[in-house]
């Protein structure tokens, strides 16, 4: 079974027991609840306000993927060294969540 299919079976669960009124003892990270929570709604004097959009910051990285925070934080800490030591170093990393 795929990531995508595993996430996709596993929020239709969830939906299914919210839709039949049952309570689930599912922890979420923080950034989950602020995501769910800025702004809850669309209020009434601002109809093209934006909904559901939060800034993410590494402490949510490093709850959401510890493993891929402690590799960025290496890499970031490894640049720095390397800057200090005065060797040209040319690297690109792409991060998507």
């Amino acid at each position: 079974m795929t990531y995508q299919l595993a996430l996709t079976r596993t929020l239709q669960l969830m939906g299914l027991a919210v839709y039949n009124s049952i309570i689930l003892d599912i922890h979420f990270p923080p950034i989950c609840y602020r995501k769910l929570l800025s702004p809850a709604v669309v209020p009434y004097n601002m109809p093209k306000a934006t909904v559901g959009v939060t800034k993410v910051t590494l402490a949510d990285l490093a709850h959401v993927f510890p493993v891929r925070f402690a590799g960025q934080f290496y890499l970031f800490d490894a640049q720095l060294h390397v800057s200090v030591s005065r060797k040209r170093v040319s690297l690109v990393f792409l991060i998507t969540l």
